[in-house]
C-alpha cells in the first residue's frame, strides 16, 4: 500500500510539473520564409521576388490556460525580405522589432498539450539591406511600421514549445513612388510562414 501511495504521489508531481511548465517566460527563436508581394511588379519582366529564408528570436510569457484558452505576448527580433530574380548575391532585408500576441487555445493532454492560435502583431522596422541594382536604391521609400495577423498550430511538451505560422502584412512596407507606374508600388510582405521552438522557464 505504501508503494503504491508512492507511486500515485510522484505521477501527481509529475503530471503537476508538466502541465505547469505551459505558464512562464521564454526564449524563442525560429525561420521565416516570406517574400515582397506585388501585383504591379508581375508585368516587369527585369524584376523577379523570390522566397528569402530569415530569421527570428525573442522572449516572451504564456500565461496559465483558463478553458483552454490562454495568451502569449512575445517580442521579437524578424528579419525579413526577398531574393531578386533569385540570387543569393541580390537580397532585400528588412529587419523588425514586432510585438506579435497570440490568443492560444487547446487541449491539455497532461504531458502534452496541442494548440491552434491567432496572432495580431505590430512591428517597426529598424534596418534596410537593399540590393546594388538600379531599380531598388536609395529613394525608396521604407515604411517604418507594419502590421498583420497569424494564424498557426503548435505543441507544448513539457517546457518545449514548437509552433508553425502563416503572417499577413495588412499595411505597406515600402514605396516605389519614384518610379513608374508599372512598378509604382510593392505593397507589402504578403506572406511569412514561421517556424519556431521556444524553452518556456
Amino acid at each position: 500500500m505504501k508503494k503504491i501511495s508512492i507511486l500515485f504521489a510522484a505521477a501527481v508531481l509529475f503530471f503537476s510539473a508538466a502541465t505547469a511548465s505551459a505558464e512562464g517566460f521564454l526564449i524563442k527563436g525560429g525561420v521565416p520564409l516570406s517574400n515582397i508581394a506585388s501585383s504591379s511588379l508581375k508585368d516587369f519582366s527585369v524584376v523577379d521576388l523570390n522566397n528569402y529564408t530569415g530569421w527570428h528570436a525573442g522572449i516572451g510569457y504564456q500565461t496559465a490556460s483558463v478553458g483552454g484558452f490562454s495568451f502569449q505576448p512575445e517580442l521579437l527580433f524578424n528579419v525579413k525580405g526577398t531574393k531578386i530574380n533569385g540570387s543569393n548575391d541580390l537580397k532585400w532585408k528588412m529587419s523588425y522589432i514586432e510585438l506579435p500576441i497570440n490568443i492560444q487555445w487547446g487541449i491539455d493532454l497532461l504531458v502534452a498539450k496541442p494548440f491552434v492560435f491567432a496572432s495580431p502583431f505590430v512591428g517597426y522596422n529598424i534596418a534596410n539591406k537593399q540590393p546594388g541594382i538600379s531599380i531598388f536604391d536609395a529613394s525608396i521609400k521604407t515604411k517604418p511600421f507594419e502590421y498583420g495577423l497569424g494564424v498557426g498550430f503548435g505543441l507544448n511538451i513539457f517546457h518545449i514549445q514548437l509552433t508553425a505560422k502563416y503572417s499577413w502584412n495588412f499595411g505597406a512596407v515600402v514605396s516605389l513612388e519614384e518610379y513608374a507606374n508599372a512598378i509604382r508600388n510593392v505593397r507589402n510582405t504578403t506572406g511569412c510562414w514561421e517556424i519556431s521552438g521556444a524553452i518556456v522557464f
